[in-house]
């Protein structure tokens, strides 16, 4: 077994306790980690995790998800940093830089206190950084590659499976208007 698998015993304890403690962290329950006795062990607090959560909603606002699609992302997130050490730093740190920028430059203690806008110019400022880059793309991956999100967005998935495009939606533009004939004349000898 290399460094970076994660046991069948490993797995099934913080499963567990992931599962919990996303559930409370999402109905806004402060005492996230209370029922766990080994909360040291955990990579990341109840606070690290609202800001994570509060963070890619910022970065990737979508009126029509609900708070459960980002949580999607959270886990994952919580997944990688409990197999990988150098993740959970990297997003303690990214995470702790980013309260310390808004303490010294803004009115509140910590992003996710900080207004709306000063939350997005914070953003904007370490869009370069490795913490952001890795937010970015786990979400990318998380988030867009979930089937309930597709429904959100009314994407149908592939086509391949169902046949192709030719036969189911090709020609479905049903928010636009029917285009005037000479737009599409027609072909002499058909």
């Amino acid at each position: 077994m290399n460094k970076t698998s994660m046991s069948r015993r490993l797995f099934l304890k913080y499963s567990g306790v992931l599962s919990v403690c996303c559930n409370q962290l999402f109905v806004g329950t402060s005492t996230l980690f209370s029922s766990m006795n080994a909360s040291a062990e955990m990579v990341l607090g109840i606070d690290e995790l609202r800001s994570l959560f509060g963070i890619i909603k910022r970065m990737f606002p979508h009126k029509s998800l609900k708070d459960i699609h980002y949580q999607i992302v959270v886990e994952k997130l919580l997944e990688e940093s409990i197999t990988d050490p150098k993740v959970g730093q990297l997003i303690k740190d990214g995470i702790s830089n980013l309260n310390d920028s808004v303490a010294k430059t803004m009115v509140k203690n910590t992003w996710v206190d900080s207004d709306p806008n000063e939350q997005l110019a914070s953003l904007t400022k370490i869009e370069d950084t490795d913490f952001f880059s890795k937010l970015k793309s786990t979400t990318i991956n998380s988030l867009y590659n979930d089937e309930k999100v597709w429904k959100v967005f009314g994407y149908e998935g592939e086509a391949f499976s169902q046949g192709g495009y030719l036969h189911r939606g090709f020609n479905d533009l049903n928010w636009l208007p029917e285009p005037p004939e000479e737009a599409s004349p027609k072909v002499e000898g058909l």
